[in-house]
């Protein structure tokens, strides 16, 4: 008898948890929500001081995704 798996409910799915990773005066946050991608730039506003930042990304993820990171940044005042 083959058992059907259940699919996670639409609000676990959208659950997804951020992790902070420890490294004492190097400690940073991974943030891992639906849609931070395009909040990226409010989200970095407030942990840099600075205004000038680089994104590094490769030819398969940039196509797909540059456009909304770059945007984020520029939005929240960053000059990428």
């Amino acid at each position: 008898m083959t058992r059907k798996r259940k699919s996670p409910s639409p609000e676990k799915r959208n659950n997804m948890s951020d992790l902070h990773v420890s490294l004492g005066e190097r400690s940073y946050d991974i943030i891992n929500r639906r849609g931070s991608l395009a909040q990226c730039g409010p989200l970095a506003a407030k942990v840099l001081r600075g205004k000038k930042v680089f994104v590094i990304s490769d030819s398969g993820v940039a196509p797909l995704y540059g456009d909304t990171v770059l945007d984020s940044l520029r939005g929240a005042g960053f000059a990428p």
